[in-house]
């Protein structure tokens, strides 16, 4: 039997009181090359086990159940799922569980850093690490930027290399590889385009991986992340992996979600409410952000859900339409499932049965986070994002529940491009652009060499500076400082000329150089070795946790 748990307030506080701590804390990147953040969303990072205790036991009767069938489902699928391509080590399914979780993209070291810092953490504290692939998300072009090197030219440039056809639009799970010659030559015109400044890229180790990876699934997202896992497991990084897709499929997410449906409209009020508060503190004016709101009408709850299938790939919002004791579930027009919610066991299993190909019903962003968090894991580890976002997710958990939300750790890193690890992001344009003003309200400062007429205007600028004090009409006075400002700036059109084009090539080289010195150039251009000792300066193998704030910058 499904052991509903009940979503009432149990805690000392009230849910009207707020959350305790400031729910709008400010996190950043790191700006230097391989400095890190890692701090607590409450309190010391020192101190999130004890918190996470903390909230286990305060929570063990409304969610204790339903933490361990979940659990038990959720490290044997992960193992399963991750013992399809690489070797899993023993598990203690007794260990405390830390989970992280992100989108299966190429994406930049910082992001990468996150899944290094979660094995070695997890490794530290006696835990078990499970990344959660969110392949729910609406995937983007397939495709990334690099810096290409120009032979020719000497320099680099930037250059789109894409490693499938399509224009993205549709969750990752549903984008089935499209062009299998250009999936499995994508390493080779990266590696193309990089050879003479990074002659190994880590596209040559990783993309064997992704290659053998589609012979198990035809999702390029899954054959992506795949890859990237299989290459973890050289470097000895020991996570378990599960895409975000199978995590929610079995009973506990179904118990979870129903029980949330038997009190849909007030849970949709607190979602809105919390989404204003933080748009209020954070000056946003557009409605649809962090996250649009819940539509609430007489006859009908938005859901914080998608659905979406086989045949119809793009993600659909789910409504909740009442019909007496039974509600059912709609994407607009059609029936997804007629529920009985008062038989919470019944309800569970018409969720579970009506689950399929062209019904997949996943969790949005902040519903997953509250699953993975209060639910899935002991601690969790958000990236720099999801730390900002998560706080309003626990806005709106703590005011529904009525318990302190668990804390979770918030970590990345910046590492820049080999050769730019130390480029200096001065705007070299100040100089050129007080030149070009000196040049329109004060052109006397200019050193050039001034000809008669010229001198003669400079001289009479300066006796009517000189002067000044004594002057009764301020007006003409004016009026006569600025035609002699006009005449000089008219007679240097080819300096000022000249100044507009150094103006507009430093304007160039700055926005080039701040590109290539960014953090977010995918990792797959990265040499290996560069970013494996770059990452083990930043959180080496052998320190202990520190206490403190966590951030290393």
């Amino acid at each position: 039997m499904n052991q509903p748990f009940h979503a009432d307030t149990h805690s000392r506080q009230t849910a009207d009181d707020g959350p305790p701590t400031d729910p709008y804390r400010a996190y950043a990147a790191p700006r230097g090359h391989g400095t890190v953040v890692m701090e607590s969303s409450r309190g010391e990072l020192a101190d999130v086990w004890r918190e996470a205790q903390r909230f286990q036991s305060e929570t063990e009767f409304v969610l204790g159940p339903l933490r361990r069938r979940s659990r038990g489902r959720l490290i044997h699928d992960a193992i399963h799922y991750t013992s399809a391509y690489r070797d899993v080590p023993t598990i203690d399914c007794q260990q405390p569980l830390v989970m992280a979780g992100h989108q299966p993209t190429l994406f930049h070291p910082g992001v990468w850093f996150k899944n290094y810092a979660l094995s070695q953490w997890a490794h530290r504290c006696g835990a078990t690490a499970i990344n959660l692939v969110i392949d729910n998300d609406v995937a983007g072009v397939p495709a990334v930027k690099i810096p290409a090197w120009d032979r020719l030219a000497g320099a680099l440039h930037p250059k789109t290399l894409a490693f499938d056809d399509g224009h993205g639009g549709i969750p990752y799970e549903q984008s089935a590889i499209r062009n299998r010659d250009r999936f499995e030559s994508f390493a080779t015109e990266v590696a193309s385009a990089t050879r003479g400044w990074i002659d190994d890229p880590i596209v040559n180790q990783l993309w064997p991986h992704a290659i053998a990876a589609t012979q198990r699934c035809d999702v390029a997202a899954c054959a992506l992340a795949q890859a990237r896992h299989g290459l973890e497991a050289q470097m000895n990084w020991q996570t378990l992996e599960l895409p975000l897709s199978v995590a929610v499929r079995g009973e506990a997410f179904a118990s979870f979600v129903i029980t949330l449906l038997q009190r849909a409209r007030h849970f949709a009020i607190i979602y809105n409410e919390a989404a204003q508060r933080y748009r209020a503190a954070h000056g946003i004016r557009s409605k649809a952000h962090p996250v649009p709101n819940l539509t609430v009408t007489p006859q009908w709850v938005e859901c914080p859900l998608w659905v979406y299938g086989d045949d119809t790939p793009r993600r659909r919002p789910v409504f909740l339409r009442s019909m007496g004791t039974r509600v059912q579930l709609l994407d607009g027009d059609a029936v997804l499932m007629d529920l009985n919610l008062s038989d919470h066991d019944s309800a569970v299993a018409t969720w579970c049965e009506s689950l399929g190909p062209n019904c997949k019903i996943r969790p949005r962003a902040l519903l997953t986070t509250m699953y993975a968090r209060w639910v899935l894991s002991d601690v969790f580890m958000h990236g720099i994002g999801g730390g900002k976002y998560d706080q309003l997710g626990d806005d709106i958990a703590f005011r529904f529940f009525g318990f302190t939300p668990p804390p979770y750790i918030v970590t990345s890193a910046t590492v820049r491009l080999p050769g730019f690890e130390d480029a200096s992001l001065a705007d070299e344009t100040a100089a050129l652009k007080q030149q070009l003003r000196d040049l329109r309200f004060q052109p006397e400062r200019l050193s050039v060499g001034w000809d008669s007429r010229q001198r003669s205007w400079v001289d009479q600028k300066n006796e009517l500076i000189a002067n000044r004090g004594d002057v009764q009409d301020l007006a003409a006075w004016h009026r006569r400082v600025t035609a002699i400002n006009r005449q000089l700036t008219g007679s240097l059109e080819r300096l000022e000329s000249s100044l507009q084009q150094r103006l507009a090539r430093a304007r160039g080289n700055q926005n080039q150089l701040r590109w290539l010195a960014g953090r977010e150039h995918s990792f797959c251009v990265f040499p290996l070795e560069f970013l494996a000792r770059t990452f083990a300066d930043m959180f080496p193998v052998d320190e202990g946790l520190k206490t403190g704030s966590g951030r290393a910058d």
